[in-house]
Formats: structure tokens, C-alpha cells, sequence
């Protein structure tokens, strides 16, 4: 795996740009709240973080929201994608399985308008794969460079996980963190979306602020994750790691950092615990870890795409080799090795 991020921008709960949101990060600042529309089943209000827009909240309302980062995005890299002959789009949301609206038909078709203002369509592709939506379109994005590699893609993920039908299935398992007795170890919900610019690994970077090499990928799937009534070992992480450094040519003591998608609740701590350590050593030193979770809340699918957006965006942190993983009620299990130098100093 080399491939080059040679442009990156996100929204979430933290700011409108990828750069305000790493800086969020870095500094601790969280945006989560109760919520004034929803209510556990005690009558308390859960615990969320939502992306600043007007009113009211139409179901596509972070379809809209992420158009204008990948607008933003575009224009900063008119130059970059006129030079390409046409754009391939690698798409990334909710599983089906999850209840709610996953987004999946509003934001392509709102997507390929929008590109195609600028540069022609050559293809577009769709994962309905949750939390590792990001891994399963970089592996995309590696076919595709890999046939052509003057080719350009755009890697987008959206979701979120703010509406009635897939905050009462949360509630339903008791998920969702508020002052209620026994839900201090539960997920906030929250929403984001990113896209990154992706291309072969000669490709130049296209902006001073976004310049970075994924050099390892791992796509695996946990047969017991947290929607199956059995107990986890996490062997869908660890080979989704394993595989990860393998395809990077490096052993787990190489990793700088990691950022992963930890939510607040112990399924995922225990399982990171143990694909951790037997891929890296204890989770408890370094590495350093980062769940921006503890910031802007579970983002769903657009996960992986956002973190890869804010290793972009980071400065004076998250240099050398940055740990991507990401994991799915559903079972998918994405793990990724995101490389970026240090600035020098001049």
C-alpha cells in the first residue's frame, strides 16, 4: 500500500474545517451537551454533539453540511483535479443493518453534482460499511491507482447518528450515555463528514495543509461483534492490525500513535485492550492514543475518514506513523497506517 492524501477537509461537532477540528483534538475541547430532542427511557436527556447549522434538522441535513466542506475542498484544488482527466468517487456509510437513514443514494447523487462541475465522473463506488467505510473505499482507491496510476479519487464518508429511528436503537440496548444510573459507560452520539483526495504515490501534494501517505491497510471482520450475543475476542481487530502493519513493513513498535474510533463503552475498550496488546504491546504506553469520541461524540461511518483528515490537518502532533482503526456493530473491522513527515524547520 502507498498511496498519497494529497488533499483532505472535514466537518464535525468541533468546526467546519479539518484544521479547526485537529486543533479541537489536540486541545481537549469537547462540544458534547444534553440534547433538546431526545430523551432516555428515565426521561433524562442523552449526552451529543452536532455540527453548528440552521434550523431545522431535515434527514439530509449532513448531506447538505458536507457538501459544503467537499465544495470547500474543490476549490482549494481546482488546479490539482483539472489536471486529471476525470475523478473516481469512493463512497462510505452506515451499514444497512443499522436502523436510521444511512444516506447512502442523497449523498451520491449530491456528490457527482457536485464534482461534476468541475471534472468529469469516470466511476463511482458505494460501502455501506459503518465504521470501517474509510478502509473498505482506501482499498478501493488502491485497485483503482494501482490500474491507473495518474488517476485521482475522492474518498468521502458521511454520517450521522442524530435521528429518531437509529437513536431508539441505541436506546433499545440501553447505549446512549446520560445521568441515568448505569450509563456512564455509553456512547454520545454526534456527526461528521470528510473527503480526502487520494492518488498514487509520485502524486505531488496539492495543498501545504493536507500532505500525507497511507503505507498500510487491513480489512478484516469480527463474527462476533456487539450485535451477536456471544463473547468477543477480538480476532477480527487483531488480523485487521496484523494485516495493517504487515502490508506497512512494520512490527507494532514503529507506530507513533493511534486514533481510533472508542466510544465510551467497555465492548470497545476490552477489544482494542486485546487486539492492542497482541499487535503492539500494552495499550497503556505508547503509542499515544487519541479518541476524539471524547470530543464530538460517535460519528458512525465517517470515522476513518475524518481521523484521516485531521492527521492531515495536525501540526507540531500525529507525525511519523499514525494508527487508523475503526470497528463496526455490524463486524467490519478496518485498520490503516497513515505515514506524515514532520515539517522541517527552516
Amino acid at each position: 500500500m502507498n498511496l498519497s492524501i494529497m488533499a483532505a477537509e472535514s466537518v464535525s461537532p468541533l468546526g467546519w474545517s479539518a484544521a479547526a477540528t485537529a486543533s479541537a483534538i489536540r486541545a481537549g475541547i469537547s462540544r458534547l451537551e444534553e440534547s433538546e430532542i431526545y430523551w432516555d427511557v428515565e426521561g433524562e436527556p442523552i449526552i451529543c454533539a452536532q455540527i453548528d447549522a440552521p434550523e431545522p434538522r431535515p434527514v439530509e441535513r449532513i448531506v447538505q453540511v458536507s457538501i459544503q466542506s467537499l465544495e470547500g475542498l474543490l476549490r482549494t484544488n481546482l488546479s490539482l483535479i483539472r489536471a486529471a482527466s476525470s475523478l473516481d468517487i469512493l463512497l462510505g456509510t452506515a451499514s444497512a443493518t443499522r436502523p436510521g437513514p444511512n444516506f447512502s443514494e442523497p449523498l451520491m447523487r449530491a456528490v457527482s453534482a457536485t464534482v461534476s462541475k468541475h471534472v468529469p465522473v469516470r466511476s463511482k463506488q458505494h460501502f455501506e460499511m459503518g465504521n470501517a467505510a474509510f478502509h473498505h473505499c482506501v482499498s478501493a482507491a488502491e485497485a483503482i491507482v494501482g490500474s491507473d496510476r495518474d488517476s485521482i479519487c475522492l474518498v468521502g464518508c458521511v454520517d450521522s447518528l442524530l435521528h429518531e429511528q437509529t437513536l431508539d436503537w441505541y436506546e433499545s440496548g440501553m447505549r446512549l450515555k446520560s445521568d441515568s444510573p448505569g450509563r456512564n459507560h455509553s456512547l454520545s452520539p454526534g456527526e461528521a463528514g470528510a473527503f480526502l483526495l487520494v492518488s498514487g504515490p509520485e502524486a505531488r501534494s496539492g495543498s501545504s495543509e493536507a500532505s500525507a501517505k497511507i503505507v498500510g491497510l487491513g480489512i478484516s471482520e469480527e463474527h462476533a461483534p456487539l450485535i451477536v450475543p456471544e463473547p468477543s475476542t477480538a480476532q477480527g481487530l487483531t488480523q485487521a492490525l496484523r494485516i495493517a502493519l504487515t502490508d506497512a513493513r512494520v512490527d507494532g513498535q514503529a507506530i507513533d500513535s493511534v486514533i481510533c474510533d472508542l466510544d465510551g463503552e467497555h465492548f470497545r475498550s476490552k477489544e482494542w485492550g486485546l487486539a492492542g496488546m497482541r499487535c503492539l504491546g500494552s495499550p497503556s504506553g505508547e503509542p499515544e492514543i487519541w479518541h476524539p469520541a471524547d470530543c464530538f461524540g460517535a460519528i458512525g461511518a465517517a470515522s476513518g475518514a475524518v481521523y484521516a483528515a485531521v492527521i492531515c490537518s495536525a501540526r507540531g502532533w500525529l507525525n511519523g506513523n499514525s494508527l487508523v482503526i475503526c470497528s463496526d456493530d455490524a463486524g467490519a473491522r478496518g485498520a490503516s497506517i497513515i505515514r506524515r513527515e514532520a515539517p522541517q524547520i527552516r
